[in-house]
């Protein structure tokens, strides 16, 4: 119970980690000394007690001896961030040595106080600065490793916790799953209700797939509308295949956002950990090939990787490479089929054919490489060129004097 003095004034709550009684009675009579807050001490003597009152206390700052009983220099100040990652940490110590002070700022601690040198308005002010010091960096490291959007883990902490479950699989002798998960139809609902709804439609999207995983288990968002999950302790597909379900029917229910009933679904690739990689970038790789399969054979899918997911990949990495040169190189041709006239067997027009001349398959159809120009965004810059052409063949027989005709592109 707070008495009438204390109402009045801020009240901060200190951990006191000091084994010299004396010195710990200063330390009090110097808070007390601050008249615009109310510092509300529990004092301990030990790095031991004060790690076990971690379990129950969350203090506004700690002051902490550097040499203590049962332990000494910046092992202390690793100890209590350790124990206390989130609370700004002022060291106060007998050693006046320039040297002891940076140690100790460089393993966490805020700030560096030299018993004897310290009067109550200074520890006022040193304390309200390292609680602000370490409010903006918390909030760094917030801004660091996680989404602002949704406020899950990205792909920076989502590498971290990868690297700690891997070590823990292979010293367990266990497995990990890692998902990649696309919404389905997202950018043609971000650009018909705008990216307003859209954001809100992944925060939300982020709520559900982080409510059908364990604790345990890390969601992150990679960017845009895809978002990945880490499942660890597990060895088969079997154990993994309840979440994604579950996953999938969350993410598929309706969703009303601002008035709007939004439809959604999600495409999910899924690696296992160590049968398809040993870091995160081929986890990553061999799920994202598999999500791409899954979204491929329809949507709200799922789909575990496969070796010849790789050998396909690999063929489409040929042919996007191949193409793409074969725009640079005008690798293309036109080959012109007469039509006509069955009363009179004259031509009365042609029908323009594109061609590919590969340097390593020779002449294509567009059997053969329609499609990868259409995935791979060439389709429109070859139409043209196309088109171009053909018109102006047609300019190039009209000067010919030919007998004007009508040409058609396929």
């Amino acid at each position: 119970m707070l008495d009438k003095g204390e109402e009045e004034h801020e009240v901060r709550d200190v951990l006191l980690v000091e084994d010299s009684l004396i010195d710990a009675q200063l330390m009090r009579r110097l808070l007390r000394r601050v008249t615009s807050s109310y510092y509300r001490v529990t004092h301990v003597r030990t790095l031991n007690d004060a790690v076990l009152s971690a379990e129950d206390f969350v203090p506004d700052v700690i002051l902490a001896d550097l040499n203590l009983p049962d332990s000494r220099g910046t092992q202390t100040v690793a100890s209590l961030q350790t124990s206390y990652p989130d609370i700004p940490l002022v060291i106060v110590s007998a050693w006046e040595d320039e040297a002891v002070s940076l140690r100790s700022v460089k393993a966490g601690a805020q700030d560096y106080l030299v018993k004897g040198h310290i009067d109550g308005a200074n520890l006022h002010r040193v304390i309200r600065y390292a609680i602000e010091r370490k409010r903006t960096e918390l909030e760094l490291v917030r801004l660091a490793h996680f989404d602002q959007l949704t406020s899950l883990p990205n792909r920076t902490l989502l590498r971290e916790r990868v690297d700690h479950a891997l070590a823990r699989a292979m010293r367990a002798g266990s497995g990990v799953a890692t998902l990649i998960l696309d919404m389905d139809r997202f950018k043609e609902i971000n650009d018909m209700l705008g990216h307003e709804i859209g954001d809100k439609l992944l925060i939300e999207a982020a709520q559900r797939i982080r409510a059908n995983v364990r604790d345990q288990d890390t969601v992150a968002r990679l960017g845009g509308d895809e978002f990945a999950v880490l499942l660890e302790g597990v060895s088969e597909a079997k154990e993994v295949l309840p979440v994604i379900e579950r996953i999938i029917a969350s993410l598929n229910e309706v969703t009303t956002i601002d008035g709007h009933e939004v439809k959604s679904s999600t495409s999910v690739g899924i690696a296992m950990y160590p049968e398809n990689g040993n870091d995160l970038s081929e986890l990553l790789r061999a799920a994202d090939l598999a999500m791409y399969q899954a979204k491929s054979s329809g949507r709200g899918r799922y789909q575990f990787f496969a070796s010849a997911m790789q050998e396909e990949a690999q063929s489409r990495h040929a042919l996007e490479w191949a193409l793409r040169r074969a725009v640079e190189r005008n690798e293309f041709e036109l080959v012109y089929q007469p039509q006509l006239c069955l009363r009179t067997g004259t031509v009365i027009g042609v029908e323009a054919l594109l061609r590919w001349m590969s340097p390593t398959r020779g002449l294509l159809t567009p059997y053969h490489f329609i499609a990868g120009l259409e995935e791979f965004g060439l389709i429109n810059e070859v139409g043209e060129w196309v088109l171009r052409t053909a018109c102006e063949q047609i300019r190039r027989w009209h000067q010919m004097d030919l007998v004007p005709m009508r040409i058609a592109v396929n």
